[in-house]
């Protein structure tokens, strides 16, 4: 008779038929955080005389590795604000760092470019350079200027 580990959390995602020893995936297995993992495993016990009181146990683990596939987009992980002071030279702001759920053959290094679509007076304030710093091109005043831009980035796969 074989049975999987009740204890284990990942067993739900698996069952195994109890005369074979037969291991199947029952649940879609994701590999990826925030609730994936790269590898799945649990154990399959085994106990003769049908599984009867008098039966001898033993127990092997296994393990499903799962190969990632490029399914999840980049992300920004980083503050939501940046602060520049008024009067201040033009210069570097801040760095635009990002992430990504997929392995490194799926996700990272990463380009960054400010979005097309923004608003082209906004454009024409900032630049990303050196692949991932923002860069203020302009003065700021407080009395005629507007004080507070929105700034969208698109972030490139490489």
């Amino acid at each position: 008779m074989y049975y999987l580990d009740s204890k284990s959390q990942q067993a739900a995602f698996f069952s195994v038929d109890s005369k074979t020893g037969e291991v199947r995936i029952t649940k879609p297995l994701d590999r990826d955080l925030p609730s994936g993992y790269p590898k799945w495993s649990s154990y399959i016990f085994a106990k003769d005389q049908s599984g009867g009181p008098n039966g001898i146990e033993n127990y092997v683990p296994f393990e499903v590795v799962l190969e990632d596939k490029n399914d999840n987009a980049p992300f920004l992980n980083m503050p939501t604000g940046m602060v520049w002071p008024e009067n201040e030279t033009p210069g570097v702001v801040g760095e635009l760092v990002a992430d990504d759920y997929d392995t490194v053959e799926n996700g990272p290094p990463f380009t960054f470019e400010i979005d097309r679509h923004s608003d082209p007076e906004t454009r024409s304030k900032f630049a990303i350079k050196k692949v991932r710093f923002i860069l203020f091109s302009y003065i700021f005043h407080r009395k005629n200027q507007q004080l507070f831009f929105s700034l969208q980035e698109e972030i490139l796969m490489s």
